[in-house]
């Protein structure tokens, strides 16, 4: 089974990596932040580069956000991706897969020609995480674009690999 963004073999590295930035940036500890920020609704972006290092975003939205859903009060993984202005590039898988994250603030460098369905997994690459306000982090069955994160919840993006 092919998987997007991340997998079952994400390494314990990579994942205690996010834990440890995520005691900054967990739905819990970004709330307060994220509350004094313009928006109806806010999530907490985490993102930790392979050398541990990374910004953590409070990404603001509300009902005129292009992918908000009003039933859920939410809005895509990819969307709170592009608010938070960070660099990135994403290939779409199709589908249920949806769209990987193959490249965060430079990380990795971008392949002659591109990145593709072929290149963008590769190894390393980005492990998609997310945690809502009342649990917490579990890594994300499929593409950035298939994740809906609603107010107090947390994307993390770490740079690991299998």
């Amino acid at each position: 089974m092919r998987t997007i963004v991340v997998g079952a073999l994400a390494t314990l590295a990579a994942a205690a990596a996010l834990a440890s930035v995520a005691l900054a940036g967990a739905p819990g500890a970004a709330r307060p932040t994220c509350a004094q920020a313009d928006g109806d609704f806010h999530v907490a972006l985490v993102i930790n580069h392979a050398d541990n290092t990374g910004p953590t975003r409070c990404v603001a939205f509300n009902p005129a956000t292009p992918t908000f859903d009003a039933g859920t009060r939410s809005i895509s993984g990819e969307e709170v991706l592009a608010l938070s202005q960070v660099g990135y590039q994403a290939v779409d898988f199709g589908g249920s897969l949806g769209r990987a994250v193959c490249q965060v603030d430079g990380e990795p460098s971008a392949p002659g020609g591109g990145f593709t369905t072929r290149n963008c997994l590769g190894n390393p690459y980005w492990v998609l995480w997310r945690a809502s306000s009342s649990g917490g982090w579990i890594s994300a069955g499929s593409g950035i674009t298939n994740q809906r994160l609603a107010d107090g919840d947390a994307e993390g993006l770490s740079f690991g690999g299998s």
